[in-house]
């Protein structure tokens, strides 16, 4: 008979502590309400699978809106391009609109908002103040589709584009000679 075998060497099994089961119970808690929010938020909303299109906005043809500083309305630089929504209305840089579609614009949040929520292609009153008169207009709102192919239209114009009277590249200094009192 042989020599006796050895017995199995055993593996010490490391214990976890008690913190780690701690950590690892609110690591499986964690993930099981993230899963569980994600598959029941859409079954509370009733949009379950359905992707809800971007709201669209309606645009006027102005390069930005600014709050006048009593936010009595708001005002604008320039219309963006000939033939927009803007231009046909007969608005120009420095009117500062106070109502538009009768709701009251005081800030430039205010009139945003309006923007979002007026549908394209509607007609709508705008009040506005121009050189302390109050006046009014029509002014149908176009999509941000109408809006670029406006600009581009008025951008690619072979004769540039210009704008208070002049054209890009076509200006000349002119120096003006001051007299000197004697």
């Amino acid at each position: 008979m042989g020599a006796p075998s050895a017995p199995p060497m055993r593996r010490k099994r490391r214990k976890m502590s008690g913190i780690a089961w701690i950590f690892v119970a609110l690591l499986v808690f964690f993930v099981g309400a993230a899963a569980f929010t994600a598959m029941v938020a859409p079954l509370r909303k009733g949009n379950v699978g359905i992707i809800a299109p971007a709201p669209s906005k309606s645009y006027v043809g102005v390069n930005g809106f600014d709050t006048v500083d009593d936010d009595a309305g708001v005002t604008f630089q320039s219309v963006d391009a000939p033939d927009g929504p803007a231009d046909k209305a007969g608005l120009i840089g420095g009117d500062i609109i106070t109502s538009f579609d009768g709701q009251p614009v005081g800030k430039q949040n205010d009139i945003m908002d309006l923007l979002r929520r007026v549908p394209i292609g509607k007609t709508v009153e705008v009040v506005y103040s121009r050189d302390g008169v109050s006046r009014k207009t029509q002014l149908t709102t176009v999509s941000r589709d109408e809006y670029n192919r406006i600009g581009d239209a008025y951008e690619k114009r072979p004769e540039g584009n210009g704008v208070f009277g002049f054209q890009r590249g076509r200006t000349t200094r002119v120096n003006i000679l001051l007299q000197q009192s004697v």
